[in-house]
């Protein structure tokens, strides 16, 4: 008890006694220490409690808390206070002597190529004013990493601030012995501009602190031979995504590699499309990232390999999505919510791949719930109409799918029943520019609105066929190899508009080419255009039955008395 007693009391005298010596420093002026040695104790929490608001660690000769509110300030003010020697708060005592004097072991790696000195044109260009990067005087100031960068190249106060504080080191490099070597081999390997260098810069800096001569130039060379890519597609890669100079080549690109084109099957040119598509591919994780991803897609998708390499071709992006927030949840609400079959989740990937990217609580789902709740469609109807349109999922509801159903339903005037049996057969016409597609069957093709009501009515699909390359050629061909007039054509597919939804090289030239065969007419003769009417609908057995049974002076005898009558 008494020990606990006495630890009691010699805990408040020290409270005391370091409380007293804060408050009153002068009243111990026998103890011959510094002044601020008595603040040492509160002395992290002041500069912690100044760094929290972004001013530097104690107060600058001159200037006030206020003149620190612009970063780039605070960070002139750190250098300027140690005499150029930088002092971050946030670095540890060894990066503060690589930033005041430097690192030899980060020119390691040079020293055998400037022993054996630089080359002529090197040389000259170090003396060339006008060459790029400026060269600078190693004894004057401007040589210090931080004072080239920022005054010699001009980077952008962002870009500094990112550098002083993310990659301190950088400050420590030899300019003339890394930095300006790093910037030249971008511009060299790369054929970049100037500013496209900065910008690579700017958005990694890192990449100064690869070695130039030793791992830079090497990994430029891999990845152009790897990718299959030519020098400017490397570059417009590494302009977009500059991380990509930063990542070993054994540990990190040679198994993503190896796994896209052995595990999967891609040739090294389909990979290296892929990349130039969506260079952040290669920052996926192998682990983490593409094999989950992969094996999801292949196993409750129902993609084969060459469907799956088809699909990771055109929507890359795919395999940078969240499992648990993306890729899950849409695969969960295909099959069990709306009862796609594997089978039919393969096929709607491959006609729209961009449908595994489209958000499904703000797109996908709301998409549905108006089909079934405004229109009455079924699961069923939905599914078919997916499947019949699967973009129809990439366009914007309220800006384009409401609007054209809109305009369906009052411009044919169409009851509810009518507009979703309308939609259910023919959901594509949604991905059409409707009123220029009926002015143009209007003016171009000269349709009435009566006849252009029941051709889109009997046929809806024709909503969807161009006007100046399908169906005015058909029009044409009729009225020249019949002799009949355009309205009189024009007649004949109101009455039947499946017409109209025939191949002209595959179904209509060559059934009317059988007919002037068995009618025994040339090409100067023109055919009934009724008898055409009644064999181009007919399907291939059918019309070898009706050309057995075919009796063409009987033809010719009714026709007469038509004709007669």
């Amino acid at each position: 008890m008494r020990g606990l007693a006495w630890s009691r009391r010699g805990t408040v005298w020290l409270l005391w006694w370091l409380l007293a010596w804060k408050a009153a420093p002068g009243v111990f002026s026998f103890v011959s220490f510094p002044a601020h040695v008595y603040a040492r104790p509160f002395a992290g929490l002041r500069v912690a409690a100044r760094l929290r608001r972004g001013l530097p660690a104690a107060p600058q000769n001159g200037l006030g808390d206020e003149d620190f509110t612009d970063p780039m300030a605070r960070v002139n003010a750190l250098l300027i206070e140690s005499n150029f020697s930088v002092s971050l708060p946030s670095a540890h005592p060894k990066t503060q002597e690589v930033l005041c004097h430097g690192d030899a072991s980060l020119d390691e790696d040079l020293e055998a190529k400037e022993e054996g000195g630089v080359g002529r044109d090197e040389a000259e260009e170090e003396d060339d004013p006008s060459a790029w990067p400026p060269p600078v005087a190693s004894p004057d100031a401007r040589s210090m990493a931080y004072f080239y960068l920022s005054s010699v190249l001009r980077l952008e106060d962002s870009a500094m601030l990112r550098i002083t504080i993310s990659y301190p080191s950088i400050l420590g490099l030899s300019v003339n012995r890394r930095i300006r070597p790093s910037l030249r081999c971008l511009r060299d390997d790369l054929q970049l501009s100037p500013d496209a260098v900065l910008a690579v810069i700017s958005k990694q800096p890192a990449v100064l602190q690869i070695s130039p001569h030793g791992h830079l130039r090497p990994k430029i060379r891999w990845l152009r031979e790897a990718l299959v890519v030519t020098t400017r597609q490397l570059a417009s890669i590494v302009s977009t995504f500059p991380a990509i100079l930063t990542y070993s080549i054994r540990e990190n690109l040679e198994p993503k590699v190896d796994y896209f084109q052995e595990t999967l099957g891609f040739t090294p040119a389909e990979f290296g499309a892929m990349v130039r598509r969506f260079p952040s591919l290669l920052s996926l994780s192998l682990q983490r990232n593409l094999i989950p991803k992969v094996e999801l897609l292949d196993e409750h998708l129902g993609l084969d390999r060459p469907a799956l390499r088809r699909l990771l071709q055109r929507v890359p992006m795919v395999l940078a999505s969240s499992m648990e927030q993306n890729l899950e949840p849409k695969v969960y609400y295909l099959r069990a919510e709306l009862g796609f079959s594997p089978d039919q989740c393969a096929r709607l990937l491959r006609l729209s791949p961009q449908v595994i990217l489209i958000p499904l609580d703000e797109t996908l789902i709301p998409l549905i719930e108006y089909l079934q709740v405004d229109l009455g469609f079924s699961i069923a109807d939905v599914r078919r109409a997916l499947l019949r349109f699967p973009r129809m999922p990439t366009y914007s509801l309220e800006n384009k799918l409401k609007p054209r159903i809109e305009f369906l339903e009052t411009s044919f005037d169409l009851e509810p029943m009518a507009l979703r049996n309308f939609l259910c057969a023919a959901p594509q016409v949604l991905g059409v520019q409707l009123e220029d597609r009926l002015r143009s069957l209007r003016e171009d093709l000269g349709m009435s609105d009566y006849q252009m009501r029941a051709c889109v009515l009997g046929l809806p699909t024709v909503l969807t066929y161009s006007v100046h390359n399908n169906l005015i050629p058909k029009i044409q061909y009729m009225m020249d190899h019949t002799a009949s007039t355009r309205d009189e054509v024009l007649n004949m597919c109101m009455a039947k508009p499946s017409v109209l939804g025939y191949s002209l090289e595959k179904r209509i030239a060559p059934r009317l080419e059988v007919l002037r065969v068995i009618l025994e007419r040339d090409d100067t003769e023109p055919v009934e255009l009724d008898l055409l009417k009644r064999v181009v609908g007919m399907t291939e057995k059918t019309f070898i039955n009706w050309l057995e049974m075919f009796d063409p002076v009987q033809f010719d005898f009714q026709q007469q008395k038509q004709d007669q009558w």
